[in-house]
């Protein structure tokens, strides 16, 4: 494993291996080191994961209260060109599968898409936009506060119970740039803003138009397949919007490329090697 930094030191990120170069995007308040245990099953590939903002060890974005995922693609588009490889090829998980596809909306460079549990983003109506906005609004300057533990063993217990679950040793994994301490205590090291509501979401007809964009090759891995049987419309409606997609199905949990990363390994050295 070999850290990296790139745009003067506002990104971070970690390597491993040698081989087919690979960018890799993590999941909402998890970073680079999510992928740590898949690298250790990628001979050939070199995996390039970075912090995104707000995350790890990078700098937070430069925007106000509540985040809207357009806002991102800036800040990535700058890691492409200070990467300037021959080829991108990106691999995201949930948040950063979402990213990669909206990049490749919009970036040529981008040549091929391995997704993880993530086809578009989250969408709202009009009126749900506005009531989200209007809350964000009235409650401006306020940050959820931070949350202080007493001991290392606690604060990555806390990160076991999360919304998707995780064992010890994903989260111990997780804890290695994802955990600060200070003299009040241990704390979760991300930026405040991550967990606010968004300050605006696209539509579900724009969300559609985006991935219509979409002109190279996607391969989707979907983990949790128990969470969309309550949007199977939406989701036939994404699928059949990428142009180049095959979807895959592998039981498991939504960080299945933590918790069993050999078949996940296996499915993409399929597709890259």
């Amino acid at each position: 494993m070999t850290p990296f930094s790139l745009l003067d030191g506002a990104v971070q990120g970690v390597r491993w291996g040698q081989g087919r170069k690979v960018l890799a995007l993590h999941g909402l308040l998890d970073n680079a080191m999510s992928f740590s245990a898949l690298a250790e099953h990628l001979p050939g590939i070199e995996l390039w994961a970075i912090d995104l903002p707000g995350h790890g060890e990078s700098a937070d974005l430069p925007v106000a209260d509540g985040q809207f995922v357009l806002s991102w693609l800036p800040r990535l588009g700058q890691v492409i060109d200070a990467l300037d490889w021959p080829e991108t090829i990106i691999l995201g998980h949930s948040l950063g599968a979402m990213l990669g596809q909206l990049l490749a909306a919009v970036d040529p460079r981008i040549k091929l898409l391995l997704c993880l549990d993530g086809l578009g983003p989250a969408a709202s109506a009009l009126e749900d936009n506005f009531q989200r906005f209007e809350q964000l609004y009235q409650q401006r300057g306020r940050l959820i506060p931070t949350r202080y533990y007493s001991s290392f063993e606690q604060i990555v217990q806390s990160r076991q119970r999360g919304q998707f679950p995780l064992s010890p040793q994903a989260a111990q994994r997780l804890a290695q740039r994802a955990i600060g301490q200070s003299p009040a205590g241990w704390y979760h090291r991300y930026d405040r803003r991550l967990r606010q509501a968004s300050l605006w979401r696209l539509s579900e007809a724009e969300i559609l138009y985006w991935l219509a964009q979409i002109t190279i090759p996607v391969e989707l891995l979907v983990f949790a397949i128990d969470t969309w049987p309550d949007h199977p419309a939406l989701f036939s409606d994404r699928q059949a919007a990428v142009a180049q997609l095959s979807t895959t199905l592998m039981r498991g949990s939504h960080h299945l490329h933590m918790e069993h990363p050999e078949p996940v390994a296996h499915w993409l050295l399929a597709r890259l090697l």
